[in-house]
């Protein structure tokens, strides 16, 4: 993709671009920028191209390398498409640029603000907000609490924000939206959108680990286990061990639909099931251990089952 200032500064002429456009070699994406016919195409075309026409002198690499900035980022409700967070219409394309510029364009919205280099990063090509920056723009914007609180789930989920900088981002704004702090209005939005706060730093490491991250973790988890196997006679304790059942079983039940949204349940089953096998059937040997505490491993084993998608399997005794 080209603008024609682009290719006129190369020696090209406007009555040479109308005719390759007339003979089918290249075609308009937009007013002024264009593409060589039969070049692959996806669903950032026209972004693609509103953001080349915005300082269409300058390539895309020399607007992306320049110290000061692209000229324009992505941001608001189309950040939030390109970054695939949540589920909202972007009927206007709407960037963001350092000085004041006009746009002929009645699809295009320009917002005049300097952003930071840590809040934009470039994705599909482009320069986009990052996910906590868009959260922050969109919550100035007044956003639909329950829009924004999937916009917040998918950067925490899909992106690993910490909550802790969702919440600063999301501060200045609090009251707007009838909440007494930020942590209050995180909490709601986040449970509301189906991923309460508790569950968000585990299913946020689930929703974006591969199948090899998961295989190496089994390894590292084989090893604790086993430190594990060899001291848990002596640290056995009824009433830890009853409590910590009561929280492990809690968090089960908020972890559960979580993961069934992640499409991670056969990916953690087969990479961590090897460093379970292997505790649970090594535990029994362990001098010491009674049948309560061999009932708490039976549960812990139904409830990884469960969090899996596998049937709960029988756990030796």
């Amino acid at each position: 993709m080209f603008t024609a200032a682009q290719a006129c500064a190369l020696g090209a002429s406007r009555p040479q671009l109308h005719s390759l456009t007339e003979s089918g070699t290249i075609e308009r994406a937009l007013h002024g920028v264009y593409q060589l016919v039969g070049t692959p195409v996806d669903r950032w075309v026209p972004l693609r191209a509103a953001w080349m026409a915005v300082d269409p002198k300058r390539s895309t690499a020399e607007r992306l390398a320049d110290p000061d900035g692209p000229g324009a980022v992505v941001s608001y409700r189309s950040a939030a498409q390109l970054l695939n967070l949540g589920d909202v219409d972007a009927d206007l394309i709407e960037m963001t640029v350092p000085v004041r510029r006009e746009t002929r364009n009645p699809q295009v919205r320009l917002r005049r603000a300097q952003i930071e280099p840590l809040d934009w990063f470039v994705r599909e090509g482009l320069p986009v907000t990052t996910p906590a920056a868009t959260v922050e723009m969109l919550a100035h914007d007044m956003t639909d609490p329950d829009h924004l609180g999937a916009i917040i789930r998918d950067s925490v989920l899909r992106y690993d924000v910490d909550v802790d900088e969702i919440a600063s981002r999301l501060a200045p704004n609090v009251a707007r939206y009838g909440y007494r702090d930020a942590e209050a209005m995180l909490e709601q939005m986040l449970t509301t959108a189906g991923a309460p706060v508790p569950s968000v730093d585990l299913s946020a490491v689930l929703a974006g680990a591969d199948l090899e991250g998961l295989a190496a973790s089994s390894e590292r988890m084989r090893k604790v286990l086993e430190d594990l196997q060899r001291n848990v006679a002596a640290s056995y304790n009824r009433e830890v061990m009853a409590r910590y059942s009561q929280i492990f079983s809690q968090a089960i039940e908020q972890l559960q639909p979580v993961m069934a949204r992640s499409g991670m349940h056969e990916q953690m089953l087969k990479a961590l099931k090897p460093a379970m096998d292997q505790f649970y059937h090594s535990l029994p040997q362990v001098p010491g251990i009674d049948v309560e505490a061999r009932a708490r491993v039976a549960e812990a084993a139904q409830a990884l089952a469960y969090v899996s998608g596998s049937t709960p399997r029988k756990t030796p005794t």
